[in-house]
């Protein structure tokens, strides 16, 4: 289990330690939204088992960019299955501005050029591997559009919320590991609810 808590810094760092402990954790290009002055945070994320990982951020606005620099910079195989806590996020894929209703389930193919811009508040993921998730990253960016189509949609969508906000530094790795291996079957039936794992494997 890694994260921060800006509650712990000066003020005057606290925007600079957002940016670079997120950057560093999920990969991408990282600015705050809003004011500098009151940025307050808190990000936990905590591999479940091997390719499956969740993580929470609650706080001040921020925006998350991949380009296509960023992409050969920083390669990553990786899908993000996203939560906002509020209304107004927007999520920009594929040529695609999604506008997020609260908690709406949205996937980002992490390994692509995309664009999220996150109101205040939390956001819940969870970040497969290409080869966990048992789909191509086309597959899954076909699938993005259609996830609230699948009878799978809400379950998935509380479980990812549920998980994010659980306190699981106190479990023991036997049971993260199964926890998330569960979650990888669950996200990729998900997936396969919605046709996207007809090129799986």
């Amino acid at each position: 289990m890694h994260g921060f808590d800006t509650g712990r810094v000066p003020t005057a760092e606290r925007a600079r330690l957002v940016v670079d402990r997120l950057t560093e954790s999920v990969r991408c290009r990282v600015s705050i939204l809003g004011d500098l002055a009151s940025v307050e945070a808190r990000w936990s994320c905590c591999e479940l088992s091997p390719g499956t990982e969740v993580g929470r951020y609650a706080g001040s606005a921020v925006r998350l960019t991949r380009r296509d620099a960023d992409v050969q910079a920083w390669p990553a195989d990786r899908l993000a299955f996203v939560v906002p806590g509020c209304a107004g996020s927007t999520l920009w894929q594929d040529g695609r501005l999604r506008r997020l209703d609260a908690d709406a389930l949205a996937l980002v193919d992490v390994g692509a050029p995309y664009d999220y811009r996150g109101r205040p508040g939390v956001l819940s993921v969870v970040q497969l591997d290409l080869l966990t998730s048992g789909t191509t990253a086309q597959g899954a960016r076909a699938a993005a559009p259609r996830l609230d189509r699948s009878s799978l949609y809400e379950l998935a969508r509380d479980h990812v919320r549920s998980l994010a906000a659980s306190a699981l530094p106190g479990m023991q790795l036997a049971a993260l590991d199964d926890l998330g291996t569960a979650t990888a079957r669950l996200l990729s039936a998900l997936l396969l609810s919605c046709g996207s794992a007809a090129d799986a494997r």
